[in-house]
């Protein structure tokens, strides 16, 4: 079996002008869910638009590990 590696990245904001530079190189992308809740309708349709050329994944980071109560 022949594995290669595979580079994944948590979106940031900071982040993004290089990671649209050097999105060829990157293998999965994971988004805070959080942050997005409350998004506006220009910044979810970037959001879309970028799932198209990457794989994506939501992060929840809010809910605690043993119950479904906010932390």
């Amino acid at each position: 079996m022949n594995l290669k590696d595979r580079v994944g990245l948590a979106w940031r904001d900071e982040l993004a002008t290089q990671i649209m530079l050097h999105l060829e190189s990157i293998d999965h992308l994971e988004i805070v869910a959080e942050r997005e809740w409350s998004a506006s309708r220009r910044r979810l349709d970037a959001l879309h638009d970028l799932a198209r050329q990457v794989p994506i994944s939501l992060h929840g980071v809010s809910l605690g590990l043993v119950s479904s109560g906010s932390v």
